[in-house]
């Protein structure tokens, strides 16, 4: 495996900056993402281990956790700074007063361009105001959180390198001040906070990854595509290199790349862009290793596109992890003229997510889901409808009639009635492992084989 390269040292004028070199994998050139930057020869001599007592061990423990996917060789960092420390003044700002700089300079920028531009008497200054109005009401929102006044009289704890190891990156409770309105789903406000904060920070891809996900609620599925796009296109750029693919999940630098691919192939699929979907899945295998997702979405759209025995290679080995697969699988294989085997297929997913058989092939007025579990249950239906949409609007009326009659048959009548007692049983008698145990067995691959022949057999 091709290791990541490391970080390292370079001059800039009267300061010296820990780098990292990338290649950007759309124009092939090596970029420079400026890790930290040295202001003074008293930093750097901290950093080295020459100055205040600990501050080495703290800027590298920083450095490490913060930038967790790039190689740090401290030795050849330290022999680097030193050598050149006679291009740095002696000292230099403080951390406090080069941030309150560049705040007062933002500050100040900002309260100018709100005074010239005057709704009164420019029209244009209308336009531009209302346009931003959400986010200025979620920045007086984010100034109530900032300026909270501790009472408490105790002493903030930092380092003298946190703020501009940080600077580049979202601080994780400002995230939290957004995720709360989508949790809530406050689309609106939602909305506005990703995209005040896309704006302040342009390396930060979750954002506008969750403005794909606020959009596509509101079903604005090209500026979805297009936030899905922007999450790839940045967390591109954040990709560790020289990993192995089974490590890029545990990564938090790779997840939006893989997220946004994931959102992206669910999106075109449903739009009916089905060529580039596929080729999404294909960057999501090749580039990520993340198989069984793009086999699952790869599954949806062969389904789509009549391509029947393709689908059906993808999706057998995805029936352990995702239930909802077994429904894919049984479209294939009923086209196929594998019935039998659909049943089993068929069964295996009612069984685990009858509210969503229901919603496909019998009642679409179901009672409000009680728990999480029915919840997930109900939403898998409603995702199926909608990711599968092109095979229903032309699924022959016999499936439909074969599938519906599967639902309504004696026996698994009888099979709901029993996972139904299971499942309450399970709720009322949370310390009895007799119910979980009948649920594992009725929502098992087996028993669901273990039952088509005869099931099959009575549908004639």
């Amino acid at each position: 495996m091709r290791r990541a390269p490391m970080a390292y040292i370079r001059a800039h004028g009267n300061q010296l900056e820990l780098v990292h070199g990338t290649r950007n994998p759309d124009t092939k050139q090596v970029e420079q993402q400026v890790l930290f930057t040295f202001y003074s020869k008293r930093e750097a001599l901290d950093a080295i281990g020459e100055g205040t007592s600990g501050a080495d061990q703290s800027f590298r423990q920083l450095c490490e956790y913060e930038f967790s996917a790039i190689r740090f060789h401290w030795p050849s960092i330290q022999k680097r700074l030193r050598d050149q420390l006679h291009k740095l003044p002696d000292r230099g700002e403080s951390d406090r007063q080069r941030a309150e700089a560049k705040f007062r300079a933002a500050l100040f920028g900002f309260a100018k361009q709100l005074c010239l531009n005057d709704p009164w008497n420019d029209p244009e200054a209308k336009v531009i105001l209302h346009r931003h109005r959400a986010m200025l009401d979620t920045l007086i929102e984010l100034i109530e959180n900032r300026c909270i006044r501790d009472d408490s009289g105790s002493e903030l704890s930092s380092t003298p390198w946190s703020r501009r190891l940080k600077e580049g990156r979202v601080p994780h409770e400002v995230e939290e001040f957004a995720c709360a309105y989508w949790e809530k789903r406050d689309l609106l406000k939602a909305e506005a906070a990703f995209s005040l904060l896309v704006g302040a920070f342009d390396s930060y891809a979750e954002g506008y990854n969750y403005l794909g996900l606020i959009v596509l609620e509101n079903n604005r599925m090209e500026d979805a595509i297009a936030h899905f796009r922007r999450t790839v296109e940045v967390g591109r750029r954040l990709f560790p290199k020289g990993m192995a693919k089974k490590r890029y999940w545990s990564y938090l630098e790779t997840r939006p790349y893989m997220r946004g691919l994931r959102n992206l192939a669910f999106c075109l699929n449903r739009k009916g862009d089905f060529d580039e979907a596929l080729a999404i899945c294909d960057r999501l295998d090749d580039e990520c290793g993340d198989t069984l997702i793009a086999d699952y979405f790869r599954a949806m759209i062969l389904l789509n596109t009549d391509r029947y025995r393709e689908a059906l290679s993808k999706v057998e080995t995805l029936i352990h992890f995702y239930p909802d697969a077994s429904f894919m699988a049984a479209f294939a294989l009923f086209s196929l003229g594998r019935k039998e085997e659909a049943v089993a297929h068929f069964l295996h997913a009612a069984l685990n997510l009858p509210r969503a058989a229901r919603i496909l092939f019998g009642t679409k007025r179901l009672s409000k889901p009680e728990d999480n579990q029915e919840i997930e249950d109900h939403n898998a239906g409603v995702a199926m409808s909608d990711n599968l949409r092109r095979y229903f609007s032309r699924q022959p009326a016999p499936a439909r009639r074969f599938f519906k009659s599967v639902l309504d048959s004696e026996q698994v009548r009888k099979l709901f009635a029993e996972l139904q007692t299971a499942m309450q049983g399970r709720r009322s008698r949370s310390g009895d492992r007799a119910d979980f145990d009948k649920m594992q067995e009725l929502q098992s691959p087996e028993f669901a084989n273990a039952q088509a022949k005869s099931l099959f057999a009575s549908l004639h």
